[in-house]
């Protein structure tokens, strides 16, 4: 995520709690957040404000948590009000 404000604190903490709250959302396994580490490489992006990986039991549950009410509420009264961008990669293991 990239914030509108980076320097924003309080919205940055705000969305990292609520993102702790998605723990309660069935089928999500684990919720990890943090900060990019900076990087001279030029195949790291260390662009963004806040990484979030969020780990789900299967693909049904990756689909149930998008409209799930915890979600909805973070995402419409938090994260999209204090974001510029938002990338997801969703990931399957092999």
């Amino acid at each position: 995520m990239w914030l509108k404000d980076p320097t924003d604190t309080t919205a940055r903490q705000k969305i990292i709690d609520a993102s702790e709250s998605f723990r309660q959302i069935p089928g999500v396994l684990d919720v990890r957040h943090g900060r990019p580490v900076p990087s001279t490489r030029p195949i790291v992006d260390s662009s963004f404000d806040i990484g979030l990986v969020i780990t789900f039991k299967d693909r049904s549950s990756l689909d149930a948590y998008a409209t799930h009410p915890i979600h909805a509420k973070a995402a419409r009264e938090l994260i999209q009000p204090s974001t510029r961008q938002i990338k997801v990669y969703d990931i399957a293991r092999d």
